[in-house]
């Protein structure tokens, strides 16, 4: 399998990179500014994190709405998290705290598929982007952790794996069950998550 991975032009991209290749997956990268429908040939995507919000990108997301219109499975990080809830008609809003480099917990109870990845109910995890997506309607099919303040934090169905957080980074902790449920939920052939 070959992915790739859409840079917003973020210091984050090769840690992320990193991360994967730990595990064995070698990624390509693309420059959001530089892609273009060929990039539907990836067998998966990674929608990297990146400054600013989803609106300043907006000239440069119609290859990713192609993308996200497949079958192939998407991980969403940060921005990303935020495009993949814009594309499915959510809005994109100020947190409710500044979360640029702020550390929170987040209770993972209702995430099952998690449950051999982290034996803890709660985890510690590093934002850098002070927007979310709250979750203010549910959407069929999808298991989600939010935050206190009722924002997605982790999100994922059959295909799409989301976080709001940098699970690459230093201030993540046990950062590589974030790339390693990625790889054995959604990259598998074994694949067949329970919702």
């Amino acid at each position: 399998m070959k992915g790739v991975l859409i840079d917003f032009h973020d210091s984050f991209t090769f840690n992320i990179v990193a991360e994967f290749f730990k595990l064995g997956i070698e990624l390509d990268i693309l420059k959001i500014d530089c892609v273009e429908e060929s990039a539907l040939s990836y067998d998966f995507y990674i929608w990297g994190p990146g400054p600013g919000l989803v609106d300043d990108y907006i000239d440069f997301l119609a290859p990713l709405e192609l993308m996200f219109r497949t079958n192939k499975p998407i991980l969403g990080i940060c921005l990303g998290h935020q495009i993949i809830w814009k594309f499915m008609g959510q809005k994109v809003v100020p947190a409710s705290r500044i979360a640029h480099a702020y550390r929170e917990v987040i209770d993972i109870t209702n995430l099952r598929d998690f449950s051999h990845f982290k034996k803890s109910k709660k985890i510690l995890v590093q934002r850098y982007n002070s927007n979310a997506v709250r979750l203010d309607r549910l959407v069929e099919g999808f298991a989600v952790a939010v935050n206190d303040d009722q924002e997605l934090m982790i999100t994922y169905n059959s295909r799409i794996l989301s976080y709001q957080f940098h699970p690459e980074s230093v201030g993540t902790d046990e950062s590589q069950i974030f790339f390693q449920f990625f790889k054995e939920k959604f990259l598998s052939d074994e694949f067949r998550l329970s919702i």
